[in-house]
């Protein structure tokens, strides 16, 4: 199921790697950041959080202004343990971050 999400971001990250099998693996997320309205118990200040996304979007992000508010189009994903999770397929920047 797709949405759009705005979400503020400070920045993106890749990775790519052979593994033992010869394999080449690649990764990337986005480092995504909020300031919760209410209180969250045993957290002090903004929250970080890691989206992954296409290994493919990172380079496109190059000349992207950083920290910001994007419109991410993302969908959601069946991840570990039966959880979802949310994946980012694209993104666009729309605005600078409100509560920095």
């Amino acid at each position: 199921m797709k949405q759009n999400v705005k979400m503020n971001l400070l920045g993106a990250s890749s990775y790519s790697l052979e593994n033992e099998k010869k394999e080449i693996v690649e990764g990337a997320y986005l480092l995504a950041f909020d300031f919760p309205e209410h209180p969250i118990p045993g957290k002090k200040g903004g929250i970080s959080m890691k989206v992954p996304c296409p290994f493919s979007l990172v380079p496109t992000l190059v000349h992207s202004d950083f920290p910001g508010q994007f419109e991410c189009e993302a969908e959601l994903r069946s991840a570990a343990g039966g959880k979802m999770s949310l994946f980012v397929l694209g993104v666009k920047r729309v605005g600078n971050v409100e509560s920095l």
